[in-house]
């Protein structure tokens, strides 16, 4: 399991190879969960509300070099990579694994340095940008083809019978998760005031989506956009269902989904915990 940061350009830091070894894993499994309470008559208390507030930690790495310019370089470019992002003002992502979360490397501090091994103990100050580790579910669902039988082709799922034209845009979605997941949906033109339903409940935006464009609906960031042919981002924002909710989570469990079938869409499942799974 590779244990590692990514910056904004796709750097890496790799936490848990030569010539860095991460040596307090048991950081990023530390959580606690926020209250909210009230008291209420008979002096009794009441939980209102749970939540994740963002957190600081900091992890302890042993750097190792064959040189003395080996390590400093070593050093520099792990500081390149870190304050990059900071100077963006964008989080990069520590990855556990398939698992990440949102955070940036704000201070680091050598704790020793034995100049005959050149080895060093470094220790790096991490705040997160978002409370959660994610793990992502990619699914992919194509335009229908009514071609060779009216199959369906390349689904994510396995079905005991063939989509005819009279199935045509029928298939299922499992959140796998025991929560509720956010999720970015990306839908390919053209399509025509799109809309996908999922349980029973529909995603749709009032709009036009050429070929060659596609929209966006970002759960988590609530946002809406369209990106043109020639890479103009429009908002849609406004465009969206008022009735219902496009940025309303997945719920746990698996759920049959509709749609025309005249356009193909992606999904990306964001499950969210509070501590990696491994």
């Amino acid at each position: 399991m590779d244990i590692y940061y990514k910056n904004f350009y796709d750097e890496k830091v790799i936490l848990n190879r030569w010539p860095c070894m991460l040596q307090n894993l048991e950081e990023f499994e530390s959580y606690e969960w926020q209250s909210e309470i009230k008291e209420t008559s008979n002096h009794k208390e009441k939980i209102l509300e749970l939540y994740m507030k963002l957190q600081k930690k900091k992890i302890e790495l042993s750097i190792f070099a064959d040189s003395k310019e080996e390590m400093q370089q070593t050093l520099n470019e792990m500081h390149r990579i870190f304050e990059g992002d900071i100077a963006r003002k964008t989080p990069g992502r520590i990855f556990v694994g398939d698992e990440y979360i949102w955070c940036f490397c704000h201070s680091g501090r050598a704790e020793e340095y034995e100049e005959d091994f050149y080895t060093t103990d470094y220790e790096i100050g991490i705040i997160t940008a978002k409370p959660f580790w994610i793990r992502e579910k990619f699914l992919s669902y194509p335009i229908y083809s009514g071609d060779e039988g009216d199959v369906f082709f390349n689904f994510p799922f396995n079905f005991p019978f063939n989509f005819t034209s009279q199935q045509k845009g029928i298939s299922t979605l499992e959140n796998d998760h025991y929560a509720d997941a956010n999720f970015e949906l990306v839908i390919y033109g053209p399509a025509v005031d799109p809309v996908i339903n999922i349980g029973g409940y529909p995603y749709q935006v009032y709009t036009t989506v050429e070929t060659n464009e596609y929209l966006v609906i970002d759960s988590q960031e609530k946002t809406v956009t369209r990106t043109l042919a020639d890479g103009t981002i429009a908002n849609e924002y406004d465009n969206r269902s008022f009735e219902n909710s496009v940025f309303r989570p997945i719920p746990p469990g698996n759920h049959n989904v509709l749609w025309s079938g005249d356009f193909g869409w992606d999904i990306t499942l964001y499950k969210e915990r509070s501590k990696p799974e491994w």
